[in-house]
């Protein structure tokens, strides 16, 4: 899924947008599902995470870029905080270490669930906390000083991760001089697919498809705006009983809604992305570098 974030662990006081309200607004329209607060990696599961019938809009398809180089740089930055926090005397537990099998990332659904199984609620891993967590000797080997913070900021959000500490020496090993380059070329890519998300109200071919999806959802009892609102507008966790979000999965495939929501998603997505190309040459050479480092630091395990 989506997030912005430096990739290392949040931080106390780590700012990411101008409010907590617009914040919550942005990720549902991006992503329909809970922020996680630092490695986006979740237990695989087949039902879940069936084949699409569209093809990956380029925003999405960069953060999907090369996952067998994503799950390297994510452990070995693990590794990197690990062994830091060893040298202080302190246990780190990595709740991405702790995950039993391969973990993956979410897709993502910028239009809502996609088929019956993804109605159900995400089984989130679980690992045991070390006790000596939270206190102020662990946070600050961990984080630095909470008063030392990188931070940087696109046209609308901002980021920030610590400055000192074994969170930030892991970061700098991995991407070296380049971890603000970093930072900022993600708050560039989400604000350039909440940008693009917006520009697919007003699009002809997808405004037709919405007309379609609510004729269709009238036919089975529900009234809705879009997809999103529904989704909205259902309150429980759980949702493969509810008819009404049944009927959104039916209505988004007999009226391929799904097929030109992402069409025309696509094309605003590269529209945005070719306002400055540097932003994706950037995220593929700096993912590469990443990728290189998490290898060396990974070498002794093969």
């Amino acid at each position: 899924m989506l997030q912005l974030t430096d990739d290392t662990p949040d931080g106390p006081d780590d700012v990411r947008s101008p409010g907590r309200r617009h914040r919550l607004a942005v990720v549902l329209a991006l992503t329909l599902v809970a922020v996680a607060a630092s490695a986006a990696l979740v237990r695989p599961d087949d039902a879940r995470t069936l084949p699409s019938t569209h093809s990956e809009p380029p925003i999405f398809a960069l953060f999907q870029h090369d996952p067998a180089a994503q799950r390297r740089i994510s452990v070995a930055s693990e590794r990197l905080v690990t062994d830091c926090m060893a040298r202080a005397g302190l246990r780190y537990q990595s709740a991405l270490l702790a995950l039993d099998g391969e973990p993956q990332q979410e897709p993502q659904r910028p239009f809502g669930p996609e088929n019956l199984n993804q109605l159900a609620p995400i089984d989130e891993p679980r690992h045991t906390e070390d006790p000596s967590l939270g206190t102020h000797a662990y946070l600050h080997a961990l984080y630095g000083p909470t008063d030392q913070r990188v931070t940087v900021r696109g046209a609308r959000f901002r980021v920030s991760g610590p400055a000192t500490g074994c969170v930030a020496t892991a970061a700098r090993q991995l991407l070296g001089d380049d971890r603000r380059r970093w930072m900022l070329i993600k708050v560039l890519l989400f604000e350039a697919a909440e940008d693009s998300r917006r520009d697919v109200e007003s699009d002809a071919e997808f405004r037709a498809a919405t007309r379609r999806w609510q004729g269709c959802m009238r036919m089975a009892g529900t009234v809705a705006e879009d997809p999103l609102r529904l989704l909205a507008s259902r309150d429980q966790r759980d949702m493969r009983d509810d008819p009404a979000m049944r009927a959104d999965i039916r209505c988004k495939q007999e009226t391929s809604y799904l097929t030109t929501a992402y069409a025309r998603l696509s094309v605003a997505q590269q529209r945005r992305l070719n306002a400055d190309t540097t932003v994706a040459a950037d995220w593929t050479r700096l993912l590469g570098r990443q990728d290189r480092v998490a290898r060396e630091v990974l070498a002794p395990d093969t």
